[in-house]
């Protein structure tokens, strides 16, 4: 049996490099011989990674503001929230468009106006329909 490994190996004299292990293999700092070289191909596949990242985050706002300005239009008919949240995707929006992302900020700047409008037109269009009743009712 070897004094370092308490296995019934008959390799077990040799570590997991092949090598004769000794107490002196042990002992010290581990030093790797030889130049660990990057090739081109792995410096830009980093690079590639980290502009990937960088990109996916530049669209955050710009992704926001587009939900945003969806989410105006579909609750076109909840008042003065849908105002709020139109507004909401409109800052998002130019947020976005001033970071990155452009196309989809303009969609969430658009749709979140187009939102605000539709709303405006549905509360007068109530304002205007209960004015009436009151008056001619």
């Amino acid at each position: 049996m070897n004094e370092f490994n308490n296995s019934n190996n008959e390799n077990s004299q040799y570590n997991t490099f092949g090598q004769n292990a000794d107490k002196s293999d042990l002992e010290g700092p581990i030093v790797f011989e030889g130049k660990a070289e990057n090739t081109d191909e792995q410096t830009q596949n980093v690079q590639n990674n980290s502009n990937t990242e960088n990109k996916v985050e530049e669209k955050g706002f710009s992704i926001a503001s587009l939900v945003c300005g969806i989410l105006t239009i579909l609750s076109s008919c909840c008042g003065i929230f849908n105002v709020i949240l139109g507004i909401f995707a409109i800052i998002l929006g130019i947020i976005g468009k001033s970071i990155g992302g452009k196309g989809y900020a303009i969609a969430g700047i658009v749709c979140g106006a187009i939102g605000i409008v539709i709303s405006i037109m549905i509360t007068a269009g109530f304002l205007s329909l209960f004015k009436f009743i009151q008056t001619y009712v």
